[in-house]
C-alpha cells in the first residue's frame, strides 16, 4: 500500500471514530462499524430513537454533500442485506444520512437519499 493511501486509511478510521464519539454522545446507539457486505461497506450503522440509520461519511476540503447514484444503490443494497442478516431490524424504520468532516468542523445531513417519509 503507498504511503498515501495508508495516510487516507487512517485518516478515514479517524474521522470514523471521531463521527461514532459525536453520535454517542447525542444520544444514538452506534450498531456496526465498517459493515462489510457482498455489496460493499456501510461506514456506520447507529439507532436514534425508533430509527435505524446508515451513516456514510465522508472527509472532504469542500462541502459537496452528493454522492453518485452507484454510491447511493451500493450503500442501499449494503443496507438491504445488512438488515436480512439482523432480522430484528427488519421492521425499523431506516434512514440515510452523510456525515462531513470538512475544515469548518462536522456538518450532519439527516435523510440524505432514499426514500424516507
Amino acid at each position: 500500500m503507498s504511503r498515501r493511501r495508508l495516510w487516507a486509511e487512517r485518516w478515514g478510521r479517524a474521522v470514523e471514530l471521531l463521527v461514532i464519539v459525536w453520535l454517542s454522545l447525542r444520544g444514538w446507539r452506534v450498531l456496526d462499524h465498517r459493515a462489510k457486505t457482498p455489496f460493499g461497506e456501510i461506514d456506520l450503522i447507529a439507532q436514534h430513537r425508533q430509527v435505524l440509520v446508515f451513516l456514510e461519511v465522508k472527509a472532504h476540503r469542500g462541502g459537496d454533500w452528493r454522492l453518485s447514484a452507484s454510491q447511493v444503490q451500493r450503500i442501499q443494497r449494503a443496507a438491504d442485506f445488512w438488515r436480512a442478516q439482523h432480522p430484528r431490524m427488519m421492521k425499523a424504520l431506516v434512514r440515510f444520512d452523510l456525515v462531513y468532516i470538512t475544515a469548518k468542523g462536522l456538518a450532519h445531513r439527516q435523510a440524505a437519499f432514499g426514500d424516507w417519509p
